[in-house]
């Protein structure tokens, strides 16, 4: 159970680090088309029409996957018996898959 627990706790941790980074990022284009009116931002803006801190949301989502997809190679790479098992996890899924 407390294996689960960490797991989760990763995900969520992984989410929220990549959402702070998209909320920043939104903040970025949102300062970029005050400081540089003359480039094309009616076109994203056209079709984003949310607060631009708002993309903390998918951030979190795809943090949150992409922790999820991580966690998953390393429970098939543990899982697997290999010859590679005195190499650091983070190669052996790369060498047993």
């Amino acid at each position: 159970m407390k294996k689960w627990l960490r797991r989760l706790r990763g995900a969520v941790g992984m989410g929220l680090t990549w959402a702070v980074g998209w909320a920043i990022t939104g903040v970025l284009v949102g300062v970029a088309s005050l400081l540089l009116p003359n480039l094309p931002w009616d076109a994203f803006f056209a079709v984003f029409d949310a607060p631009l801190p708002a993309l903390a949301i998918p951030g979190f989502v795809g943090g949150a996957i992409f922790s999820m997809v991580l966690g998953s190679l390393g429970v098939v790479a543990d899982s697997r018996s290999c010859r590679c098992r005195d190499s650091p996890p983070g190669e052996r899924w790369v060498v047993c898959s």
